[in-house]
C-alpha cells in the first residue's frame, strides 16, 4: 500500500479524491491487477479521539494517527475477456470513480477514463457486483471514495 498526498502509484491525478490523503492498493485480478486509490470523504473526521478503540486484528492499518484502516474486498468480479476480437485486442486501462459505502456496497460509479465505450461498460459493470468490508476510521464504518484502474489487454487463446 502506499499513501500520497495527490495521488500516484499507477494512476494519473484527476482532480477528483477530495481527502487529505490518498491511498494505494493493487488488488490481483485473472485479467490483470487492478489498482485502487481511495481517500476518505469530505467531512469525515480527519482524526480519532483517544476513547475510540483502534482495531489492529487482520485488516491493514493504513494510518497509525489516523486508526484508518483500508476497504477489504469481499467479493471481486473481473469483467472478463470481451468476446469480440477486435475489442479482445485492445490495451490500456479503464479508470473509474465509485464511492464505497459504510455498508460496503460500490456506488456511484462512472467512467474517468474511458479506453473504448464497450469495455468501459464491462468494467462498470464488474465493478457494480463487487462488496467490501468498508473502511473504518478506529472501530467506525465510513464512505470512502475510489478510482480504480482497470486493465484490459491481450488474451493468449487457450
Amino acid at each position: 500500500m502506499v499513501e500520497g498526498r495527490t495521488g500516484g502509484a499507477g494512476l494519473g491525478v484527476y482532480g477528483v479524491l477530495s481527502g487529505k490523503r490518498n491511498y494505494t492498493v493493487f488488488l490481483p485480478m485473472p485479467g490483470g491487477r487492478w489498482i485502487m486509490q481511495f481517500s476518505e470523504m469530505s467531512g469525515t473526521p480527519a482524526r480519532r479521539t483517544e476513547t475510540e478503540p483502534v482495531a489492529f486484528k487482520s485488516e491493514v492499518l493504513v494510518s497509525p494517527v489516523d486508526s484508518i484502516t483500508q476497504p477489504r474486498p469481499l467479493r471481486k468480479v473481473d469483467p472478463g475477456k470481451p468476446e469480440d476480437e477486435e475489442l479482445a485486442k485492445l490495451r490500456g486501462m479503464v479508470v473509474l470513480y465509485a464511492v464505497i459505502s459504510q455498508d460496503g456496497a460500490v456506488d456511484r460509479v462512472r467512467v474517468v477514463r474511458s479506453l473504448n465505450p464497450a469495455l468501459d461498460e464491462r468494467a462498470m459493470e464488474a465493478l457494480r457486483r463487487w462488496r467490501f468490508k468498508a473502511a473504518q476510521l478506529g472501530a467506525k464504518p465510513i464512505e470512502v471514495q475510489a478510482l480504480f484502474g482497470v486493465p484490459f489487454r491481450p488474451q493468449p487463446n487457450l
